[in-house]
């Protein structure tokens, strides 16, 4: 009877403490998760323009990424990227830029010239993610975007120049 009993005692005590700790865990993940959530609507806040260069061809390797007020550059697909801030001003400027391109009429740009056709130079591409949509300019020969363009990758690579 004695062994009964204790075998009962140890299984009520068992999953006593395994509730105690189920409720522990459950506050801790809800706590967790709420820390998440503050820190993804904080990101979105200072990512929600996201703008890409790149130019690539068979002997280069060129991609420039301003994302969340920092700029990425990377000059061959094996090395990592390196990240350097961009300062307020030329945040501000390159949002101006932005805010000037109609954005809707990206996909339309016609480029002024050809020479990624045939590998007189390298393929450039522009794309810019606003608020979670994704505005794209059909590919251009690099160094020779569409002018409506022009101005803000200029600024970009200005940018990633002064920051090397």
């Amino acid at each position: 009877m004695k062994t009964i009993t204790m075998l009962l005692f140890t299984i009520l005590l068992n999953a006593c403490g395994g509730a105690k700790e189920a409720t522990a865990n459950a506050t801790n993940t809800n706590e967790q998760l709420e820390k998440s959530e503050m820190v993804t609507k904080k990101t979105q806040e200072t990512e929600k323009v996201i703008i890409e260069y790149s130019a690539i061809t068979r002997g280069s390797f060129y991609v420039l990424k301003i994302n969340g007020k920092k700029v990425s550059t990377q000059n061959s697909p094996n090395e990592k990227p390196t990240f350097k801030a961009v300062g307020e001003d030329n945040w501000k400027a390159l949002m101006q830029l932005v805010d000037d391109i109609d954005l809707n009429a990206m996909e339309k740009m016609k480029a002024p010239s050809e020479k990624r056709f045939y590998d007189g130079a390298a393929i450039g591409e522009l794309k810019i993610t606003k608020d979670g949509k994704i505005y794209q300019v059909p590919n251009f020969d690099a160094g020779n975007p569409n002018e409506r363009v022009s101005e803000l990758i200029n600024k970009m690579l200005a940018i990633a120049k002064d920051k090397e």
